[in-house]
């Protein structure tokens, strides 16, 4: 049998060659998981983002914090991936991840409303309706924002692409109603007003046009937009007499070649109806050659 002194002894060193085997497992795991590590891309961390519930409870109560560090990793992330060509569809979730930490971070909604669209990436509507998520979540909480609302009137207006007349026409109520709502906030940049007017004239609202800036000019205390305004309206009254002109001609022309023996309201009735003409509509890319064509006129 062994002494007590000799069993002691045996037994601290089995401890200690079980710590020093334990040691060299972990030593080796450590070398194993760098050694794959590094056979990823360096971009391939970013990849991995914990879901916005996870974010919180890691931020100890300091969101806003959170979420400056997850909006710095998304520009690094967009910015290697825009010069490697890469693959962007990581980003909505980091975006997503910004909003659920801090709805108040402004710049986040602008910069999605941008970057989800013009990624580098062919534009489909499924690329704009992220964007318009993004723009209306920001309006939720900037309602007045002047900037969000030309944004997404922008997307409905020019963006989104369907052959389905009636959806084609909800989604140009929709916009124009937001680059007017832009237009209104008082907060817009004072050439907004004109070519919010001149993206409805160009899309053959030019009555609409008129009444838009109206409304400006009775509402707005910037008297550097009123000249602005002023000097459209002029402008857009003159062609609206002059369209008015051009219809009266056509109808005369119409009416005396169809039914020139009835009277004027009785060709209105029965008359055959003049063909739709297929309104032109002005793309984001004009948006800045409209501006300065508006500014000459």
């Amino acid at each position: 049998m062994l002494s007590p002194r000799l069993s002691s002894l045996t037994r601290r060193s089995v401890i200690g060659i079980l710590i020093c085997l334990a040691f060299t497992g972990v030593s080796c795991l450590h070398a194993e998981a760098a050694r794959r590590r590094d056979q990823f891309p360096a971009e391939q961390d970013v990849f991995y983002l914990p879901q916005p519930g996870a974010l919180r409870a890691a931020s100890l109560g300091h969101t806003e914090l959170m979420a400056d560090l997850v909006w710095i990793r998304q520009v690094l992330f967009f910015s290697d991936q825009m010069n490697g060509r890469g693959d962007l569809q990581w980003l909505e979730r980091c975006l997503k991840a910004i909003v659920a930490l801090d709805p108040r971070f402004r710049r986040v909604y602008s910069w999605a409303g941008v970057v989800l669209v013009y990624g580098g990436t062919k534009v489909t509507n499924r690329e704009v309706r992220q964007s318009n998520e993004f723009l209306e979540l920001g309006l939720k909480e900037f309602p007045d924002d002047w900037e969000l609302h030309f944004m997404l009137g922008a997307n409905y207006l020019n963006e989104l692409k369907t052959s389905d007349k009636r959806l084609k026409d909800e989604w140009r109520m929709r916009g124009a109603d937001h680059m007017r709502r832009a237009a209104l906030s008082g907060k817009s940049a004072p050439w907004v007003p004109v070519l919010v007017a001149t993206v409805l004239q160009r899309g053959g609202e030019t009555h609409a046009a008129i009444r838009h800036l109206e409304e400006v000019l009775l509402t707005t205390d910037d008297e550097t937009m009123r000249q602005h305004v002023r000097n459209k309206l002029l402008n857009l009254r003159a062609t609206a007499l002059a369209d008015m002109e051009r219809h009266r001609q056509e109808f005369r022309r119409r009416w005396q070649a169809q039914m020139p023996y009835a009277r004027s309201d009785l060709f209105v009735l029965f008359g055959d109806e003049p063909r739709d003409v297929e309104t032109p509509v002005l793309a984001i890319p004009d948006i800045m050659r409209v501006w300065e064509q508006a500014v000459a006129e």
